[in-house]
């Protein structure tokens, strides 16, 4: 994949990337919550089959599971994810929007990791620690160059 120029249209596509993520995992996390015995009558009086209330209720089988098609969206939008994240690793980060726009990004995932896993003192994925040392350090490299036109 050629490395596309415009550092923000890259880190919106992973932002985008990353709700649909988001939407298929809460699509999973609400099949594994069957529902319970009491909210099971209501759905019966406006006309839910009883297969569709077995189903419900949990025994109708895997509810932990995604649709194949589902499971086989979520593969490919971790790959998109990785690649396009691999691309901005090596975008070069020239101007202080594009500089923020990863930033951003990258403390939109910080935040994310720490509401997955609230209890860890330091929540991140290698990749997230990759993502904020390149930014640090093109922050630095930038600050370096203008003090230097400066003097």
């Amino acid at each position: 994949m050629a490395v596309i120029a415009n550092t923000v249209l890259v880190v919106r596509r992973i932002a985008e990337l990353q709700r649909r993520r988001k939407v298929l995992l809460d699509q999973r996390a609400c099949r594994q919550r069957p529902l319970p015995a009491w909210a099971l009558p209501p759905l019966q009086l406006v006309g839910m089959s009883a297969r569709e209330l077995r189903h419900l209720s949990g025994d109708g089988g895997d509810h932990g599971a995604l649709a194949p098609d589902a499971d086989a969206q979520l593969e490919e939008i971790e790959r998109r994810i990785d690649a396009l994240e691999r691309e901005l690793l090596s975008a070069p980060l020239d101007r202080l929007d594009t500089i923020l726009a990863v930033l951003e990004l990258v403390v939109a995932r910080a935040r994310s990791s720490a509401d997955e896993a609230p209890t860890e003192p330091h929540p991140f994925c290698p990749r997230t620690l990759l993502l904020l040392e390149r930014v640090r350090d093109e922050l630095r490299r930038y600050l370096v160059a203008e003090q230097r036109a400066a003097s």
